[in-house]
């Protein structure tokens, strides 16, 4: 299986796939998707799309700070959930990371997220609470 990740242009599909996957999230904290938002977060952070074998599978996307990478989204098609793709990718997020000279990376996800897992195992570590969300940082 070939992971690769390439430079998104397709905002429309991850904006659908993020709000897709999230959804449930929303729901339960009562918080209100935003086009607009998600529009203009667009243009400033730096978009891939997740292609396994070819295929469009995914999105990741990432914002920097000086000495970190930070995983602002990482969202997958459910047909690609539970075939190991989320852990080549934490590789590839990281690499992607060193490549950007950082130390750590950095991600909030809602703690009854599955992801949690995912994230704890490619060695993330919760390091904070922020409001409905918690904060994992992976040391590079």
């Amino acid at each position: 299986m070939e992971v690769v990740l390439k430079p998104a242009l397709d905002w429309e599909f991850a904006e659908s796939l993020t709000k897709e996957n999230m959804a449930e999230y929303y729901q339960r904290y009562d918080i209100s998707w935003d086009t607009e938002m998600f529009a203009d977060s667009w243009k400033n952070l730096d978009n891939f799309e997740v292609h396994v074998d070819g295929q469009r599978v995914g999105v990741i996307r990432f914002s920097y700070t000086v000495k970190t990478t930070h995983l602002r989204d990482f969202q997958l098609v459910k047909s690609a959930k539970g075939m190991g793709i989320g852990t080549i990718c934490l590789t590839l997020v990281k690499k992607h990371a060193i490549q950007h000279h950082s130390v750590e990376v950095v991600l909030r996800v809602f703690p009854e997220n599955p992801a949690v897992g995912l994230y704890k195992r490619a060695g993330f570590l919760e390091s904070d609470t922020c409001g409905n969300v918690i904060e994992m940082r992976c040391s590079l």
